[in-house]
């Protein structure tokens, strides 16, 4: 039976030195037994747990075969062979962002109304982000600019609780590096990643939803009885 897993790869495809080809075996270097986080080539069930440990240049699609561990969320195996990447682009970036502030922050922050700051200040972040996408310029990055101004003032005590500490972390990450557009670049990827680590234990359910965009995004999904997820 074929394993397969979600491998987040850097910008030049080399993790740990080690160069990956396109339907191209990779071994492990090592003689003793795999470890997690020791040796072996690691890869994940989700992509973004993958993405914790590297960010995205890349995002792919890996079989893996051989002498393996398992921890909740990583695998380390003897062997690796890519079988599909696709480039991160700042467009995949924003598409994200977008899809992160109207859909899983507004399910995670839960009791929006229409019409509620809290909507408001959602719908005008992800317009003001789809802007900047379309079209990178001055005007489009103050925008944003006010958009997160006006984002950081509401009154989060009014939508709801729970989660509306991490969904408030959560939106500051990805707004607050809108600095990094302003000098016209990609927004940063780096503290979303790290907010999402936090909701893997928080709302596994909200989790999974920004996990399966990404994985629909890139066309890049693995059939369930393809996954490497037999028990730990």
């Amino acid at each position: 039976m074929k394993n397969y897993l979600y491998k987040s790869f850097p910008k030049d495809r080399r993790p740990q030195g080690l160069q990956y080809k396109l339907n191209k075996w990779a071994k492990a270097d090592c003689d003793d037994d795999v470890v997690c986080c020791g040796n072996g080539l690691h890869g994940s069930l989700k992509i973004l747990d993958g993405m914790a440990y590297t960010e995205p240049g890349y995002v792919g699609l890996v079989e893996v075969k051989g002498d393996h561990d398992k921890e909740s969320n990583k695998q380390a195996w003897h062997h690796m062979k890519p079988l599909k990447w696709k480039k991160w682009k700042k467009e995949d970036t924003a598409a994200y962002g977008v899809f992160m502030l109207k859909t899983v922050l507004a399910n995670a922050l839960g009791n929006l109304k229409k019409g509620s700051p809290g909507e408001i200040a959602i719908k005008a972040a992800a317009s003001a982000l789809k802007a900047v996408n379309r079209n990178n310029t001055e005007r489009s990055r103050d925008k944003c600019i006010v958009a997160n101004r006006a984002f950081n003032k509401r009154n989060w005590d009014c939508m709801g609780n729970g989660n509306t500490g991490l969904a408030r972390k959560l939106m500051a990450s990805f707004l607050n590096n809108l600095g990094y557009i302003q000098e016209g670049g990609n927004p940063q990827l780096a503290n979303i990643i790290s907010c999402w680590q936090n909701y893997r234990y928080a709302d596994v359910a909200t989790y999974d939803k920004a996990n399966d965009w990404i994985v629909e995004h890139f066309g890049i999904v693995i059939p369930k009885d393809k996954q490497a997820n037999e028990p730990y």
